[in-house]
């Protein structure tokens, strides 16, 4: 709605409208009780008025009030009528009953005369209606005399008894056998022990040191390699000197260079010694880490020999044990299958005697079908009789029917002709004979003031009212243009107006394209973008618009689809 239209009435809550109805008559009924209980015993009350509240909110004390009914209460009206109809009776009844004694058998018989005096023919023919009637004519219960109830045949046989099927007795269905399971452990699977690391065996004792000071002398001599030591160069030259003092030659050229030619055939020959002697010695195995490895390869040996009778030991036991759940296993599956095979054939004989069970039931069910037919066949054959007997009876009833209708309607046509009552209608007129005899009817009292049934729904209706007459002047104001409508409908007939060339190409450029220019939904669905749509929405359309309509502008089912939810909007 706009911002100028006028706020719904709030709906009245019709629950609480009646349960105050209900309350307030609940809580005035003592007072009201009071007040007619004065008003009926003619005497005096004092009531206090219900508490209000003033505008400042404070709760004002009803007053006190009194009514006084005294000399006129209605047991003192009451008493003074009945007294006074009691002294007027005896007199009124007698004068009554002296006319009717004096004057009743003339008025009768001047009526008898006045009556034959204007239809004599009616009249006579009363008479003879009325003489048939003591003549004894048939009446309808002498006309039915002859007609009696058909007697209807009924079912002889009796209702047939379910037969008794056979159930399964034999036995019950077979136990599921307890099949027999592995009551021992598996074997464990024995720990293997492995190698650790290598031993670190070392040479030691005396062997060990002197193979350390032979390695150690053969060392120091393969590293002077083809060098002389100073004893050895000395040995060379005196043995050099010897030889060429002998020949006469010392001191010469000759002795140098012999002496420096045996030096260096004397190293040669040493290097050739020295590495000759450790390449012996390698050779020989003889070395420290040639000792130390042999002796911890023969340790480790000794060590693999072991675990290895170990590992085969505790291998054998596994494999034996492994043999024996195996043996086991077989003896189990071997008890299950025997025992299995034996449920399998109970279970076979149960199926055989659940058949034989099911063919003599079906040949029971057989049989009470049969049964069935022939019990269905014989009803319907009783109830073919009885229908005969029906319709017979049903003929009678009507050729009776129509000659009492006939004989009833000519009677009907003389009481018609003759102006007179039927017996019903005069046997009514008879209840006004009662009081003639007694014209005296005591007066009622009237009963007090109770609870009223229907308080809450006066309420109800009373807030009903007040709600329908707020409706009225709501749609009363509703039916003055708003400020909405009257935008809406100046700016759709000048959307309308203007066209291609007017106010349209300021903005929904979406809008005019769904709905065409000369559309006034078009103005409609911009007045909702532009107060009543989410903050977002209108950012987005006005930012947006010209391009959407563009790129829609070739493409028909989906401006449907924008149209339709575009009027969705507006009609929203």
């Amino acid at each position: 709605m706009g911002k100028n239209t006028p706020d719904p009435p709030e709906a009245p809550d019709y629950a609480a409208a009646n349960r105050e109805g209900i309350y307030a008559d609940i809580e005035t009924l003592p007072t009201r009780r009071k007040i007619e209980a004065a008003a009926r015993l003619g005497e005096k009350v004092t009531y206090r008025m219900p508490d209000t509240v003033d505008d400042d909110g404070n709760t004002v004390i009803g007053e006190e009030r009194t009514a006084d009914f005294t000399g006129f209460g209605d047991m003192q009206l009451t008493e003074q009528e009945m007294n006074s109809a009691l002294e007027m009776i005896p007199t009124m009844s007698q004068a009554q009953l002296d006319n009717l004694t004096e004057f009743g058998p003339q008025f009768v018989a001047e009526q008898r005369d006045q009556l034959r005096q204007m239809a004599p023919e009616e009249f006579d023919l009363r008479e003879e209606f009325a003489t048939r009637l003591r003549g004894g004519e048939k009446t309808a219960e002498e006309l039915t005399a002859g007609v009696s109830v058909p007697e209807y045949e009924e079912f002889a046989g009796q209702s047939l008894v379910t037969p008794e099927y056979m159930e399964a007795q034999a036995g019950q269905a077979p136990a599921v056998p307890m099949y027999e399971e592995v009551s021992g452990d598996m074997p464990i699977v024995p720990e293997y022990e492995e190698v650790g690391a290598t031993p670190d065996l070392a040479d030691v004792g005396l062997t060990a040191d002197m193979r350390a000071d032979v390695e150690a002398s053969i060392a120091d001599r393969l590293a002077l390699g083809e060098g002389l030591s100073g004893d050895q160069i000395r040995a060379v030259e005196q043995d050099i000197l010897r030889t060429a003092a002998k020949r006469g030659q010392v001191m010469g050229g000759g002795t140098a260079l012999r002496e420096i030619l045996g030096k260096f055939r004397a190293g040669e020959e040493l290097g050739r010694q020295r590495r000759g002697e450790a390449t012996g010695w390698l050779a020989s195995g003889q070395a420290s880490a040639d000792v130390r490895n042999r002796l911890a390869q023969g340790n480790f040996a000794n060590t693999m020999q072991k675990i290895q009778q170990v590992n085969q030991a505790r291998g054998a036991k596994f494999a034996g044990e492994q043999q024996n759940v195996a043996n086991t296993m077989q003896r189990v599956q071997q008890i299950n299958q025997a025992r299995s095979a034996q449920f399998a054939g109970e279970q076979q004989n149960l199926s055989n005697e659940m058949q034989r069970i099911q063919q003599i039931n079906q040949a029971r069910g057989v049989g009470f079908a049969g049964d069935q037919q022939n019990l269905a066949n014989e009803m319907q054959r009783v109830q073919q009789i009885n229908q005969a007997r029906s319709a017979a009876f049903a003929g009678q009833q009507q050729a009776l029917g129509t000659q009492i209708g006939s004989r009833q309607q000519d009677i009907s046509n003389i009481q018609s002709m003759l102006g007179l009552q039927t017996v019903a209608a005069q046997g009514g007129a008879l209840s006004g004979l009662q009081q003639g005899a007694a014209p005296f009817a005591p007066p009622q009292m009237a009963r007090g003031i109770g609870l009223d049934a229907g308080a809450g729904q006066a309420a109800t209706q009373f807030a009903g009212n007040v709600f329908g007459t707020q409706g009225s002047m709501y749609q009363a104001q509703l039916a003055q243009p708003s400020t909405f409508s009257e935008i809406t409908s100046g700016l759709g007939a000048l959307g309308a107006g203007a066209g291609k060339g007017g106010l349209g190409n300021i903005f929904c450029h979406t809008a005019r394209l769904v709905f065409g220019e000369d559309n006034p939904e078009w103005v409609k669905f911009y007045l909702w973008k532009e107060y009543g749509a989410p903050n977002w929405f209108r950012s987005l359309y006005n930012k947006y618009t010209e391009r959407v309509a563009s790129w829609l502008k070739d493409k028909p089912r989906l401006q449907s689809i924008v149209r339709r939810w575009m009027r969705g909007k507006i009609n929203g």
